[in-house]
């Protein structure tokens, strides 16, 4: 079962996400459209900062995707999910967060704008490189909280099951409380609140009477 729960986490995983790459990706090329020759044609900075904005947003649906797979996946099978499981599970789900995943086409806009032969005042490579750096940065950040809220849900899902059907010794524990040691408690607190009671009553002189 550990094997086959992985495996099918990995290709439910493949197919969401290859298709929602594919279109993600073109959203953000869609930012390269209107670099030309032109006057008009926008500035550097100004694409950079329309594909950060379609890679951050594309990254974000993508972890709510992966998560959602990952859970939908899991759950029906989480009697057999163990911290073992969970950790091969994040291992696969690691595989579909490479570092330079969406901010390769990022990278490749220096070259678009040169092969378009764009006026040179509208390409400036510092800007560039900085405004790369920031999509570098978002990507990388927007990985790591997808893995980790992954991870959370994995462990979420252990401990319900753990609480479900808590362990022998748990179980034995508690049935050892329920028929031996509360009424054997029960007992001693009721003899103890007689003892108390005469006590009381032998000191304001009402016992014997």
């Amino acid at each position: 079962m550990r094997r086959e729960l992985v495996e099918l986490v990995k290709r439910k995983l493949q197919v969401a996400l290859h298709d929602f790459d594919s279109k993600a990706l073109a959203c953000a090329r869609e930012a390269w459209k209107d670099i030309s020759p032109a006057p008009n044609c926008p500035a550097i900075a100004d694409v950079m900062k329309i594909m950060h904005a379609a890679i951050a947003n594309g990254l974000t649906e993508r972890s709510r995707l992966c998560l959602d797979v990952v859970i939908e996946t899991v759950s029906p099978f989480k009697k057999s999910l163990s911290k073992k499981i969970a950790e091969e599970i994040m291992e696969v789900v690691k595989q579909f967060f490479p570092k330079e995943h969406f901010q390769v086409v990022a990278h490749q806009t220096y070259e678009v704008y040169k092969r378009a032969q764009a006026p040179t005042n509208k390409l400036n490579k510092r800007i560039f490189e900085n405004e790369h750096a920031l999509i570098v940065l978002t990507e990388a950040n927007i990985s790591r909280q997808a893995m980790y809220r992954v991870r959370t849900a994995l462990d979420e899902l252990l401990l319900q099951e753990r609480s479900a059907h808590p362990s022998w010794w748990k179980r034995l524990l508690s049935g050892f409380w329920k028929f031996l040691a509360f009424p054997l408690v029960k007992w001693a607190l009721t003899l103890i609140g007689a003892v108390i009671t005469a006590f009381v009553l032998h000191a304001l002189g009402l016992g014997g009477v």
